[in-house]
């Protein structure tokens, strides 16, 4: 019974490619729905670059490589 499953999406894909080649209106609205889609995607992508730049900001008021370091020496 499953062996029938692949021919059938495969008639309905043929089916739906056929309908949108044929009616201009649909073409245009699937385009114009893509298109928003994609605009979305690349919003989305913008933001979450902006977002991690100022996450990973380097602090601008360093003061230097030897802030790590204890200047006195240790007594034991």
């Amino acid at each position: 019974m499953f062996h029938c499953i692949p021919f059938l999406a495969g008639a309905a894909a043929g089916t739906v490619i056929t309908y949108v080649l044929k009616d201009h209106e649909a073409r245009d609205r699937i385009r114009a729905g893509a298109d928003r889609v994609v605009d979305g995607v690349r919003d989305g992508f913008e933001r979450a670059g902006r977002a991690g730049r100022a996450l990973v900001r380097p602090a601008s008021t360093g003061t230097g490589p030897d802030t790590e370091s204890d200047p006195r020496p240790a007594t034991h």
